[in-house]
């Protein structure tokens, strides 16, 4: 079950940081080839909205993908532990 949790952070924090990452960068590069004269201040803002619309269009494609090994997984990891605590014999119940 922690390999799980671990999984899930992982994947959580690898979407969260592309995505920072990713904003941040196609900013400052639409900013430095506005300032070169290569874009415009219009041409500038659409990029910059489809390289993220687009970016986010992956991240989401990435997360459903992670979500699904996660499950997949998870499944067999459940089946294992119920199973587990099936053969456990219970707890004797103390005299009083």
């Amino acid at each position: 079950m922690k390999e799980y949790k671990d999984m899930l952070r992982k994947g959580f924090l690898l979407g969260l940081g592309a995505a920072s990452l990713t904003s941040k960068k196609v900013n400052e590069v639409v900013k430095d080839l506005t300032k070169k004269g290569k874009l415009n201040a219009k041409e500038g803002e659409e990029l910059v909205g489809k390289i993220l619309k687009d970016a986010d269009a992956e991240r989401k494609r990435v997360q459903k993908f992670v979500m699904a090994e996660m499950k997949r997984y998870a499944g067999p990891a459940k089946k294992k532990t119920v199973k587990k605590a099936a053969k456990k014999k219970p707890a004797k119940k103390s005299k009083r």
